[in-house]
């Protein structure tokens, strides 16, 4: 193999001190968006908590992405009488899936609805519904094309301090991270977004815009793309 390219700086560092790839060529170039949005195209949510907070997540349903943990931070706020809601977007048809959709009914959990699978098209009018989407990962995520959707929509995102995430959200301007594997943390973490005000939050959603057009950009990914491609065919050639 000539090359290794991946997206995250943090699997950029990681492969870079494994002895396998001591000798190896890794670039880092960030996944790109299709979606180039301007702040005046952003229409942000009326920040009014008092008409409750609206999570989201989207993605897989399974235990490494740490839906449960989610579920049960939203449970601990719930529980306190905390107007907070979630809507879960992707498949639930495996085991684990169900046995979170059974957990969710038995406990009465109103303010969580199960979406079912969305198709990739539709993705980008999901996330206006919502405050903040939520990346619960107990993995190391490359470079979760929920979080790019997400900022390229102006959504801040609410990640696990874990991987790559730990260096793609940076607290109080894209979003807020919390303990990975750790509900009360991720429930910690979402009761303090209740004393944000609308121009806090229009802040928050404008940096996350910034940060994905930035570093998730198409045409600079073609070009890194390209330069790493010419460089290995050159070295090969010569």
């Amino acid at each position: 193999i000539n090359a290794f390219i991946v997206p995250s700086l943090f699997t950029y560092e990681l492969l870079s001190k494994v002895k396998q790839f001591k000798n190896s060529k890794i670039f880092h170039i960030p996944t790109f968006s299709n979606k180039k949005s301007k702040k005046n195209s952003l229409k942000p949510l009326n920040y009014n908590v008092k008409t409750g907070l609206k999570l989201c997540f989207v993605g897989r349903v399974a235990h490494d992405k740490g839906v449960d943990i989610l579920i049960d931070a939203v449970k601990i706020l719930l529980d306190k009488n905390i107007n907070v809601s979630l809507d879960i977007y992707g498949a639930y048809n495996s085991n684990y899936a169900e046995i979170q959709m059974q957990n969710v009914q038995s406990l009465e959990l109103k303010s969580i609805i199960f979406k079912g699978y969305v198709e990739s098209k539709s993705i980008v009018e999901i996330y206006n519904k919502y405050h903040f989407s939520v990346i619960p990962s107990r993995c190391y995520d490359n470079m979760p094309n929920s979080l790019i959707e997400s900022c390229s929509n102006g959504i801040p995102v609410i990640a696990s301090k874990i991987g790559s995430l730990d260096k793609l959200i940076e607290d109080d301007f894209n979003g807020y991270k919390f303990e990975s594997d750790n509900s009360a943390s991720l429930a910690s973490v979402i009761k303090s977004l209740f004393y944000l005000n609308q121009n806090k939050y229009n802040n928050l959603s404008n940096n996350a815009l910034n940060w994905v057009n930035k570093h998730c950009d198409i045409n600079s990914h073609y070009d890194k793309l390209i330069t790493v491609f010419n460089k290995v065919i050159y070295e090969k050639n010569n």
